[in-house]
């Protein structure tokens, strides 16, 4: 908490007013949680809204974050990429296509976790090169305790990074 009001909630409410210059029938959002379960059947399965509405309505929809969920950074990374670039070769001459990344942890996968699932300085290094070799632009935004979030894997894993614990500063990012 920070001002107030968990940070779930100061990163929709950053998310809604990310929405100002939303243009509809010419942008499209996909808004996706992950944790370390149905990783890439979550992010697989997502939709993307052409309208402001439809935005908006698909930031309140998210679900509450458990407490302690485990998080699966490097696949959700990796498998929003592919969700990427098959929605930029689908519709010709895309507008300027951005994977953003909001986190308040680091990679962390355990047993039990969906399998397969980046993990380590290996799964650290596939994405970083996914990263580079996809040619979006990956922003990273870590968001929470700074003792909490793995700062170097964020920069690393991002063609832009930022880190924020105050709600006001997220919605200027």
């Amino acid at each position: 908490l920070k001002g107030g009001r968990p940070r779930f909630e100061a990163a929709q409410e950053a998310a809604s007013i990310f929405l100002d210059g939303f243009e509809d029938g010419t942008d499209r959002l996909a808004v996706v949680p992950f944790g370390s379960t149905h990783v890439e059947d979550t992010i697989r399965a997502t939709r993307f809204a052409d309208t402001k509405e439809g935005a908006r309505a698909e930031i309140l929809s998210l679900p509450t974050p458990e407490p302690k969920t485990n998080t699966a950074l490097f696949s959700a990374v990796s498998v929003a990429l592919d969700v990427l670039g098959a929605a930029v070769r689908e519709v010709p001459g895309s507008p300027e296509t951005m994977l953003l990344v909001v986190t308040d942890g680091e990679n962390d996968v355990e047993d039990g976790d969906d399998p397969g699932l980046l993990s380590g300085n290996q799964g650290l290094q596939t994405v970083e090169r996914k990263v580079k070799d996809a040619g979006i632009p990956v922003r990273a935004i870590g968001f929470g305790n700074k003792n909490e979030i793995d700062e170097t894997a964020l920069r690393r894993i991002s063609t832009k990074f930022s880190m924020t614990e105050d709600p006001e500063d997220l919605k200027r990012l």
